[in-house]
């Protein structure tokens, strides 16, 4: 197991879409049980968008991941980038950042820190912030309450791994879920299927 300096910080998984067409991700404000105070769609015509998760920090702000194949904020790098967006507590669009290399790359979770920081994981195909390390490595971004990045950092084995939940913790502390079919750096893993970590 390799980290690149992984300074690591819930996340709701919502799913993505039953099949590959050109969809539209939408946000609720307060969960999926809750009425859709304003709902709020992100994509369009023609652009493949498929949402990862949602999380809403201390404000009622709320911030939605992902991946797509097409351009939210500015060009697209690749095969599918990674994405987060951010939506004032009244439903109006604040920030969207896209993050990727020319492989895939795709976000599964998010969360938000005490200082309002946007914490994305997620996994790359690609070098997104360091050397590949096997077929596929996790990923963590952080970005500001602004919407800007702060650091990216890429682990990971000489098998797939992908991350695919992160928590912050009071005072700064981040936590990284996800799996992996590799072993932690120097030590064996039993078996050929996936198992689960904890960084």
């Amino acid at each position: 197991w390799c980290s690149a300096g992984l300074p690591l910080g819930g996340s709701e998984r919502l799913g993505t879409p039953p099949s590959n067409e050109p969809a539209e991700a939408l946000v609720p404000q307060d969960g999926p049980q809750a009425p859709l105070d304003w709902p709020q769609s992100l994509g369009g015509a023609g652009l493949s968008i498929t949402s990862g998760g949602a999380a809403v920090d201390g404000s009622g702000n709320a911030f939605l991941t992902g991946h797509t194949s097409g351009a939210l904020d500015g060009e697209n790098q690749g095969e599918s980038d990674a994405f987060v967006a951010a939506y004032s507590a009244d439903g109006v669009a604040v920030w969207t950042r896209q993050l990727g290399t020319s492989e895939a790359d795709t976000a599964a979770g998010i969360g938000i820190d005490d200082g309002g920081n946007v914490l994305v994981a997620g996994s790359t195909a690609g070098a997104l912030a360091s050397e590949q390390h096997g077929f596929g490595d996790a990923f963590v971004a952080k970005y500001s309450a602004d919407g800007v990045s702060v650091w990216t950092s890429q682990l990971g084995s000489d098998a797939p791994d992908a991350a695919t939940g992160v928590s912050a913790a009071p005072g700064g502390a981040s936590f990284v879920v996800g799996f992996t079919r590799g072993a932690p750096e120097g030590e064996a893993r039993p078996g050929s299927d996936a198992a689960a970590f904890i960084a």
